[in-house]
């Protein structure tokens, strides 16, 4: 060997790190070998290893990314049965050119639309006390009226906002405005539970204000719902109601949780709860957009509806014509004067009073407007329970 391969071997000992220009270093490669940042697995550099040959904390760190990764592409791609399930009923029931108002869903279990989680007799609650009912007008009568058969001893305050009627068409913030006002003056007559005798209100205010106070307040949805899940045969539900209430989404979403097959249809009916206002139960215009409201909830084959509006039930005559016998009609009035008896009852709220009170002691009635329109549509239903309306300022509460 001569002196210059001596000189050589003496350097490549001397600098490991240096290689002999046949020999690339990672940094330099040839096209058609490997790729950037990745290194043969017998040439690897302190602190890489090669994929076969990993730490256990690289292995871990993988596994993690994994998961995010999979998380990713099933938020953004790939999506459960459920949420499938979730989306084609949003597209059932998407309103005509309204934006899709799914985010307008409360956050909530709809399985606990009530404040239950305070230990209400450690607030002092009178358990003779009268039950608070609230309503945008008229339509929560045929709530009161069902608390009246359920309990026929409980003593009622009842609300109506008829100076803003309706709610429907309002927006959600104005909404728990409204309800925050109406349960501010229910509380002034001492009530010890609040019914929301309305849809659209128990829609977008309930969890808010239910959360704002010491007493039950309920909202007549979950009741209605988990009926109609229950009776319905062939797993297809129909909802009307007001645009804030079908908007909301509510009815689908607490439906959904109770039995993610059922497929629900809603129909928005914003011209009904005026025509009832009006009293104009069997006039033939009423008739007509019943007909034309219903017609398509018809098609879709459902054997269950939804009277998904307080003022519902007193079209319950022309709505059941329409849609036939072999629908079942659900009214949420009803199933939730029952949960309100069951609430009160394990609550320790129920009346006890053996005192017997004349009507108009029993029964109280306010408004906000058309104190006397007011009484006169509230005898056609209670007959001689209504003996005066008294009218009051609610933007004072």
């Amino acid at each position: 060997m001569n002196e210059r391969n001596l000189r050589k071997q003496d350097a490549g000992k001397r600098n490991p790190g240096k290689q002999s220009p046949g020999k690339q270093s990672p940094g330099k490669q040839n096209p058609g070998k490997q790729s950037p940042g990745r290194q043969s697995p017998g040439k690897q550099s302190p602190g890489k290893q090669s994929p076969g040959k990993q730490s256990p904390e690289m292995r871990t760190l993988e596994r993690q990314n994994t998961k995010k990764q999979n998380a990713g592409r099933q938020s953004s791609g790939r999506q459960t049965p459920e949420r499938q399930n979730s989306e084609r009923q949003n597209s059932e029931n998407r309103i005509p050119g309204e934006e899709n108002t799914e985010n307008m869903v409360p956050e909530q279990d709809p399985v606990k639309l009530y404040a239950l989680h305070r230990t209400l007799h450690q607030t002092g609650t009178d358990r003779n006390a009268p039950i608070g009912v609230f309503d945008s007008g008229v339509g929560g009568l045929t709530v009161m009226r069902e608390i009246m058969r359920q309990m026929p001893d409980e003593r009622i305050v009842y609300f109506g906002d008829t100076a803003r009627v309706p709610y429907g068409s309002k927006s959600r913030e104005t909404i728990i405005r409204y309800s925050r006002q109406n349960i501010r003056f229910l509380r002034t007559r001492g009530v010890k539970a609040i019914v929301i005798a309305c849809n659209t209100a128990s829609s977008h205010a309930l969890e808010t204000v239910a959360g704002e106070n010491d007493i039950p307040v309920i909202g007549v949805v979950y009741a209605g719902a988990k009926t109609a899940a229950a009776v319905t045969k062939n797993g297809r539900i129909g909802i009307i109601g007001t645009l804030g209430t079908v908007s909301s989404r509510i009815y689908p979403q607490v439906i959904d949780k109770m039995n993610p097959e059922i497929r629900v249809f809603q129909e928005a009916c914003p011209l009904l709860v005026p025509l009832v206002e009006e009293g104009l139960l069997e006039d033939p215009v009423t008739k007509e957009m019943i007909k034309r409201y219903l017609s398509v909830l018809k098609e879709k084959k459902v054997d269950t509806l939804v009277l998904g509006c307080t003022h519902y039930p007193l079209l319950s005559a022309g709505i059941g014509r329409m849609m036939g016998e072999k629908v079942t009609l659900v009214n949420p009035a009803y199933e939730t004067a029952v949960e309100l008896k069951g609430l009160l009852n394990n609550a320790g709220l129920l009346n006890d009073e053996k005192k017997k009170r004349k009507t108009e002691e029993k029964y109280e009635f306010y408004v906000s407007d058309l104190a006397e329109k007011f009484t006169d549509f509230a005898r056609f239903i209670f007959s001689d329970e209504v003996k005066t309306t008294k009218k009051i300022e609610i933007e004072e509460y």
